[in-house]
């Protein structure tokens, strides 16, 4: 959706320069926590969007697999911003989510 990457990018060029650096430096050095998954015992709904560059729908599937008793939402026109690219059908998912929990 051209007019969403275009909203995005003029929100993303307003931001302070001097705090995307240390943002940057924590996602780099965060360590892997995907053996700990398995620990979680909440309720767990993870979104996936299909265009998600940034976090592939692999890792989507890699959390559901991992979470036990976790449920997972795919939204085939959807990217990393799916709750903002398709709200409706998010909201729609979380009050089932939330009905069901």
């Amino acid at each position: 959706r051209p007019d969403l990457v275009a909203e995005v990018r003029d929100k993303m060029a307003r931001f302070d320069a001097a705090c995307i650096g240390p943002w940057v430096d924590c996602l780099i050095a965060r360590p892997d926590l995907t053996p700990r998954l398995a620990e979680l015992r909440v309720p767990t709904l993870v979104l996936s969007g299909t265009f998600d560059a940034s976090f592939a729908p692999r890792k989507s599937d890699l959390l559901h697999q991992h979470i036990s008793g976790s449920q997972i939402e795919r939204y085939a026109r959807g990217g990393h911003l799916v709750c903002i690219e398709e709200p409706e059908a998010v909201a729609s998912a979380i009050r089932r989510f939330a009905a069901a929990s």
